[in-house]
């Protein structure tokens, strides 16, 4: 904590050098854990020689230990004794300008290099508003994700949902929080994925969050893992697809209990489902109990329900409050609200003020009240308060190029199997029988068998060995839980014959043939997808496309693979320039990133929409714009051979296409709606055949364009907050990213002024040590940068910081801990130079100072916060850092002139001059006329008093204190509205509190300083 200091054992005392200038900080010796030490090599050190000080770095000690051989910066040697000897503590520096008046002054060289890199990593705290872990993650900056990445981060009560459409980013956003997390806290994170994904999830987390670099604090465990773990306080857990977990028979439940002793001990959740609330509020609210058990408990079915119910009229209400709305018609929604939420007597007292003042036409203060309103209520009634979604819409595309989605004008192949007739009979037969049943496992057995209808033929054999009862069969467990009702039975068995009689019949051509037909044109230039949900099916369709076109064009990513193989086959698809046509069965629908196909056929159309969703959410999703094609993803489907096949055989398709436009645009608004969509149809289906459910879909059209429209509007209740604040983060992080600007100042301070070794390549570089030539920093220092940070390689532009590439900037761990040694070295913080000016009158004499200010907010609320409660602290810093990041201020003063004419500053900046580090004899004689420490101070106090009201400087500070009133004002209408619901939020005054202390008394500190001094021609 304190660094080397000397024991003088008869005061007891332990006595620590801050400065040449400055007096020694003395600690009562039993106040610290002490122990010798030699001071190493290159230990930087002030030695008092003659009179004067002067710097230098160890070389070693004597055999006796009683003085040590020191170099000089000049260049020269000697052995200094102990006694003459000083190294600075660990603490901060201070007061840089006690250097300059003790002339203890360096080279310009080495301040401006310094002064360049402190500045830089200022600049950019300054545009990451303080989130070290967003902007040091390796991905693009897009509004929405940092945005919910920072709302999460500001939350003393980390547990949220992250429920963004597919293809949005939701692993993007919990991999910036939990980069965040491992920068700031301790603790272990833990991560449960689908089976199959934790491999890709691991490849993630490592290429673009680099969590290599916090070893042993991170696991990553598929869901089948979770009966085996032992619930315990974790830093955080992250699940994905968490709606899978809320099942509620038999080992599922067992799977859910353990799950909901995992989350509730952990300090922080993050759950990560695009999951529906309607038609299933049962596993939502399961869902939302994993975060919040005392605001969603289990028992609250029915509440939880008449919550969802007046959602839609409740948006609708909400939105008509806005500042859009001319007051005097804000009685109608008013009235709206008495009449939906009678039982809250504060919101008919708020109403009831809101009435007054738009009759006394107090337009200012009834829009406050529209504030609050909307604010408590949004919160009050929003389905879950720490839930965050993203949508697909027009103006987000804007911002984050989605790919989109199509069909050409050719998009229908047809399907030349003679069988499909045969399949037709089959179907037809099945659902008159399911129909005389009347069994409730009807639906979900019609949804298996037709799902493999609309396959190639082919797709027939495991079904038929399924119902048989037979084992070797290519089912997933949705399809053999659909079949458990009939497998064996005689219904079971008449279907299982049809379908090997279908099998049996002779065909010259099937869907294979077609499919080879399209891929054709396509092999020579371009990258295309075939998906078909059935791996057996999908093996066919790989082999026929290798018999084709050759192995070296076709990619499988098949269930039947590892997650590692299918993590390469995905890889090798968008990377390597030889493959064309990818195959992939149901495993692709989730978890891989296919954004290069350009077209997809569809070999069969699972009744599920939400998988096919899932499935054109591969294509569908982040294009980025230098690797991935402009143009949506086209789909191709199948049709039959007649207009009376068709209609039948194909009704599901044509269901998809006039019902929903499935392959023009995502349905991911309707999800809500559309498992009872998918009910409708089945029992369509069944009772009066296909033709007549497709039809009776596609007349469901305007209703669910309704639907689309309702739900959209009640994006208002799900947000968070104003998402106008995303966009401005965003733009500031875009602005102040400087990719070369950053690399320079780095290299500046850490190659040119340390001496550290530097690596380039085309895309990186690694910074080193040299044996040879080593640094002018000790063994400790170089411990503390970290040797795996040395050997790791640097890009310093973000589209290069893949695949363990660290990302040069601040939150990175190498540049974080040489800006920690930037804090602790005196080095460069002072420098003195003369530039003589021949046309000057003889003898003139004229000093310009440099001072480098920092403007930051008070850090002793935040201190003291930190003594009470950890977490709360850290979600203040979030909000501080959001509000007021340093500033980084440059300054040159003339004593009793002030600053110079910016021409002259520049003269300043640009021009070297005679370095007098190295020559104290000449800067005692240009001081020497003047009281020059009184010098120093007064231009010292002067430039701050200047730099205070510079316009920037009161903007930043004035701006920092209106946005944390504001802040405060919001937060306390949530917090209100949080404590009506039953949620625990204890901290949020107390962190608003905080943020406001620290805003309202902002600190201007001196962080390096110079002088020039000006001269004519000597006498």
């Amino acid at each position: 904590m304190y660094g080397i200091g000397k024991l003088h054992k008869e005061a007891g005392l332990v006595l620590f050098f801050d400065g040449p200038a400055t007096e020694e900080v003395a600690i009562p010796a039993g106040l610290v854990a002490l122990r010798p030490v030699q001071l190493e090599r290159h230990q930087r050190v002030w030695c008092r020689i003659r009179g004067t000080w002067r710097v230098a770095f160890v070389d070693s000690c004597d055999s006796r230990g009683e003085s040590y051989l020191v170099d000089f910066p000049d260049g020269g040697a000697e052995y200094v004794p102990v006694g003459s000897l000083y190294a600075r503590w660990a603490q901060p520096v201070r007061d840089p300008v006690a250097l300059l008046k003790a002339g203890a002054v360096e080279h310009r060289f080495i301040h401006d290099r310094r002064a360049a890199f402190v500045r830089d990593v200022l600049r950019q705290r300054l545009a990451a508003q303080g989130l070290a872990g967003v902007w040091s993650s390796g991905v693009e900056t897009h509004a929405h994700q940092v945005g919910a990445a920072r709302r999460i981060l500001a939350d003393p009560v980390r547990r949220y949902l992250l429920a963004d459409e597919v293809g949005l980013g939701k692993t993007i956003e919990a991999g910036m929080v939990l980069r965040q997390l491992l920068l700031d806290d301790v603790g272990e994170a833990l991560v449960l994925t689908p089976d199959g994904l934790s491999e890709q999830w691991q490849n993630e987390l490592w290429s673009k969050f680099r969590v290599d670099q916090f070893p042993n604090r991170i696991r990553v465990l598929p869901h089948s893992t979770i009966p085996s773990i032992i619930p315990m306080e974790r830093m955080v857990v992250v699940i994905d697809e968490a709606h899978r977990l809320t099942v509620t028979n038999g080992d599922a439940d067992v799977i859910y209990r353990r799950l909901c002793e995992i989350t509730h001990a952990a300090s922080n959740v993050l759950l990560l489902s695009a999951t529906p609330v309607r038609s299933n509020e049962d596993g939502f609210l399961r869902m939302l109990h994993l975060l919040d058990p005392t605001a969603y408990p289990l028992d609250s079915v029915t509440e939880f329900r008449h919550r969802v119910e007046i959602r839609d009229d409740l948006a609708q209400a909400l939105a008509a409050l806005s500042d859009e709305t001319p007051v005097m018609f804000l009685d109608e929604p008013s009235d709206a609200l008495r009449r939906m939420l009678p039982d809250e007597p504060w919101l008919q007292q708020e109403l009831d003020e809101l009435e007054r003042l738009i009759a006394d036409r107090d337009d200012d203060a009834a829009r406050a009240v529209c504030h609050r309103v909307r604010a408590e209520l949004a919160e009050t009634h929003r389905i879950h308060h720490r839930m965050i979604r993203t949508r697909r819409s027009a103006s987000l595309a804007r911002l984050f190029p989605v790919r989109g989605r199509t069909v050409g004008r050719e998009w229908l192949a047809t399907d030349p199997d003679v069988r499909r007739p045969a399949v037709l009979k089959m179907i037809e037969d099945l659902r008159i029988d399911l129909a005389a049943l009347e069994s409730r496992h009807a639906q979900e057995f019609f949804r298996t068998v037709l799902g493999r209808a609309t396959a190639p033929v082919i797709a027939l054999a495991d079904l038929a060995t399924a119902l048989r009862g037979g084992a070797d069969h290519d089912l997933d467990e949705a399809e053999v839980a659909s079949l458990s009702a009939f497998a064996g039975t005689a219904l079971g068995v008449s279907v299982a014959g049809q379908l090997d009689a279908i099998l049996e019949l002779a065909t010259d051509d099937d869907r294979f043939t077609a499919m080879v037909q399209w891929a054709w044109p396509y092999v020579a230039s371009h990258r295309v997808a075939v998906a078909c949900s059935f791996p057996t099916t999908a093996e066919v369709a790989a082999q026929r496309l290798e018999a084709q076109f050759g192995t070296g064009r076709v990619v499988r990513l098949l269930s039947t693979m590892t997650a590692a193989e299918r993590g390469e086959a995905a890889r090798r698809f968008v990377e390597e320039s030889s493959p064309a046509v990818i195959v992939l069965d149901r495993s692709g629908e989730e978890g891989i990133n296919l954004q290069a196909v350009e077209n997809v056929l569809h070999l069969d159309l699972p009744v599920n929409i939400a998988r096919i969703e899932q499935r054109l959410g591969r294509f569908d999703r982040w294009a980025p714009r230098r690797t991935s094609p402009k143009t949506p993803v086209c789909s191709t489907v199948f049709q039959e051979q007649s207009e009376m096949l068709d209609t039948h055989l194909g009704g599901w398709r044509l269901a998809l296409d006039e019902g929903l436009s499935l392959f023009g645009e995502s349905s991911a608004t309707l999800q809500y709606v559309l498992p009872d969509v998918e009910d409708g149809f089945l029992v369509d289906a069944i009772d009066r055949g296909l033709p007549y459910a497709s039809q009776r879909m596609a007349a469901r059209r305007d209703f669910l364009d309704a639907q689309r429209r309702r739900i959209e509007g009640q994006d208002l209740l799900d947000a968070i907050e104003d998402r106008a604040e995303d966009g401005r983060l965003a733009r500031g992080m875009v602005e102040g990213d400087r990719a070369d600007a950053t690399l320079s100042a780095f290299r500046g301070y850490v190659v040119k002024v340390l001496g550290f070794t530097e690596d380039v390549d085309k895309h990186s570089t690694r910074f080193g040590v040299s044996t040879r030539r080593p640094p002018r920093v000790t063994e400790s220092d170089v411990s503390k940068i970290g040797p795996d940070n040395l050997r790791r390689r640097y890009a310093h532009r973000r589209a290069m910081a893949l695949r363990g590439t660290g990302l040069l900037r601040w939150g990175e761990p190498i540049v974080d801990r040489i800006a920690d040694l930037a804090t602790r070295d005196d080095r460069g913080r002072a420098f003195a130079t003369e530039i003589q000016q021949p046309r000057r009158e003889v003898g003139f004499v004229a000093a310009v100072f440099r001072f480098n200010i920092i403007v930051a907010a008070d850090p002793t609320p935040l201190d003291e916060l930190l003594a009470i409660d950890s977490q709360a602290a850290a979600a203040a810093r979030a909000r501080l850092g959001q509000l007021f990041a340093p500033l980084s201020q440059g300054v040159w003063w003339r004593p009793g002139q002030g600053e110079p004419p910016d021409e002259v500053c520049r003269g300043l900046d640009t021009t070297d001059g005679d370095d007098l580090g190295n020559d104290p004899e000449r800067l005692e004689q240009l001081t020497r006329l003047v009281n020059w420490p009184e010098l120093c101070e007064g231009a010292a106090r002067d430039a701050l008093r200047w730099v205070a009201r510079r316009k920037n400087v009161q903007q930043h500070t004035s701006d920092a204190y209106t946005g944390a009133k504001a802040m405060r004002a919001h937060e306390e209408a949530v917090l209100q509205a949080r404590r009506r619901a039953g949620a625990d939020a204890p901290n949020d005054v107390r962190i608003m509190d905080a943020v406001l202390a620290a805003v309202d008394a902002p600190q201007m500190t001196i962080d390096s300083c110079g002088v020039v001094f000006l001269t004519g021609p000597e006498a």
